[in-house]
């Protein structure tokens, strides 16, 4: 069985393109990690619903040559151990090398969450207010996630 040399050839510079394209896309790879951090979370003033809407502003961080494209964003948020709020979202920017890009995120609250928040609370199982921010952000196919989680203390109910 004869093999053309020609076939051989061409398969071979379509290879080497392939692996060479795998490789730039995997380059910001070996930078600097992109860092992400809460900005700040709170109530959405002025909606006319019962249950109150939160906005959660998160402040990214390149700091590489190349642009990082944002493809989606998953979030928790956690008061006092129980999961209060959850969402997602796919309507985020590209963070241009060497640059800083503020987002926002809204949510609702979860109800069960939140009446198992209040039940604790009149019921004085809670003696201060944790918060517990988790996010977990798609930078993209061949680069590793971001991931935020933020502990911090909203209030003292002693």
């Amino acid at each position: 069985m004869k093999i053309n040399k020609r076939i051989i050839s061409v398969a071979t510079i379509l290879l080497c393109l392939y692996f060479l394209a795998g490789c730039a896309a995997v380059t910001h790879l070996s930078g600097e990690k992109p860092q992400v951090s809460l900005k700040n979370i709170s109530i959405v003033p002025g909606e006319t619903t019962l249950v109150p809407r939160f906005k959660i502003d998160l402040h990214l961080v390149n700091p590489n040559s190349t642009p990082l494209p944002l493809h989606g964003i998953f979030y928790t948020l956690k008061l006092a151990d129980e999961q209060i709020l959850s969402g997602a979202s796919n309507q985020l920017p590209t963070v241009a090398g060497y640059s800083e890009e503020d987002i926002s995120l809204f949510a609702d609250v979860d109800l069960a969450g939140g009446v198992k928040l209040v039940k604790q609370l009149l019921n004085g199982k809670i003696s201060n207010l944790d918060y517990l921010l988790d996010a977990k952000i798609d930078t993209g196919k061949f680069s590793p996630s971001l991931h935020l989680q933020e502990k911090g203390k909203i209030i003292d109910v002693d």
